[in-house]
């Protein structure tokens, strides 16, 4: 016990000790609580009779006294037919001590006993579906640059003679022993691309998915190039869909006449598809209108002289992707909310709302000199 203030020689505590223990080796003071000791252990290690050492001492210490002990405890030790013919107070002597000491030293090197391979059931099944019964291998002789052979042989007690085969080929592996022979090949998946059947691994499937998607996304942009949307064109109300489609066919190649530029001979339509779903009851319905034509240049032509319609309520745009129409909706919704609060200027070019404003001199005015 400390009556005297010391430094703490712990490394995370600089406060001094009033009431701490001392090391035996290196007189150094600690702090009750930094030395770790339980309240039993502790006050055991103060009492005057007790001898205690810090762990800065202790640590390299306590292994060599363990090692101490090991070797007297081994030395100590007297073989089975000496105990009868030695009292229990005879000491072993100088060389039986020493021997007993090199046997702890050198301990007998002992060779691990692999154990025997047992078949599994899926093993045995697949044999038996094969028809063929599975027999003991000896001896596989293969290449060299194909198969590497590791022999493990066990001593006089194991009789074990194990043979480890690595073929070159990575969906095939065989471990053979002197009974059995198990076969692992690696699963694949199958997928059917453009109408055959081809094997993929795993570690394909992933690019496979993403060629899929940047596929379909190209056909769908190429499918919308030679596209035109015709809106609020009348719409038949005969109940013959032949009928209808000669009526669609009509109105469009009048527009399309006047769409046409001088030096362009003509256009080629492929289809003709109303867009929606329709309503018998409603007499005044307009759904768009989609014009599938022969080629992207045709289309262009077109929308290049789509000022032509100006005046007679019907519009033409080019085919959009789900995405477009989307944004092409919401941009709508926004534009008629702001019409209705009073904004007149306003029209719609491309996916934004843009003013429009009116010339002040809505015709030339002609100025002469008199």
């Amino acid at each position: 016990m400390s009556k005297v203030p010391h430094k703490c020689n712990r490394a995370e505590c600089y406060f001094l000790v009033d009431d701490g223990i001392q090391c035996n080796n290196c007189e150094k003071w600690y702090h009750k609580m930094c030395t770790g000791l339980r309240p039993a252990a502790y006050k055991r290690c103060t009492a005057p009779t007790s001898h205690w050492m810090c762990r800065m001492c202790c640590s390299p210490k306590m292994t060599l006294i363990r090692e101490a002990h090991e070797l007297l405890s081994k030395a100590m030790e007297l073989p089975d037919d000496s105990v009868a013919s030695k009292s229990d107070t005879d000491c072993p002597s100088e060389d039986e001590a020493v021997s007993a000491i090199m046997n702890v030293i050198t301990p007998a090197v002992t060779i691990p006993v692999t154990p025997e391979v047992k078949p599994t059931r899926r093993s045995k099944r697949l044999s038996k579906r094969k028809g063929k019964k599975t027999e003991a291998v000896n001896s596989i002789s293969e290449p060299e640059n194909t198969v590497s052979e590791v022999h493990h042989e066990g001593g006089a007690d194991t009789d074990l003679d194990c043979t480890i085969k690595n073929c070159s080929s990575p969906e095939k592996q065989l471990q053979t022993d002197d009974k059995w022979v198990t076969k692992i090949s690696s699963r694949k998946k199958y997928s059917n691309i453009d109408g055959r059947q081809t094997s993929v691994t795993c570690s394909q499937a992933a690019s496979i998915v993403v060629r899929k998607d940047v596929a379909t996304a190209k056909y769908d942009k190429l499918s919308l190039d030679s596209n035109i949307i015709v809106g609020n064109l009348e719409e038949s109300k005969e109940s013959d869909p032949v009928k209808r489609h000669d009526h669609d066919l009509k109105l469009v190649s009048s527009i399309i006449r006047k769409m046409l530029p001088a030096n362009f001979p003509g256009v080629s339509i492929k289809k003709l598809i109303r867009i929606g779903k329709r309503d018998d009851e409603c007499s005044s319905q307009r759904r768009l209108l989609k014009v599938v034509l022969g080629s992207p240049d045709e289309r262009n032509h077109l929308l290049a002289n789509v000022h032509n319609l100006a005046g007679s309520g019907i519009s033409a745009r080019p085919d959009l992707s789900l995405e477009d129409r989307l944004k092409r909706k919401e941009v709508l919704s926004q534009l008629e909310t702001r019409r209705k609060n009073g904004e007149t200027n306003l029209k719609l070019v491309g996916f934004q709302i843009v003013r429009s404003w009116k010339r002040m001199l809505p015709r030339p005015v002609w100025i002469s000199q008199t």
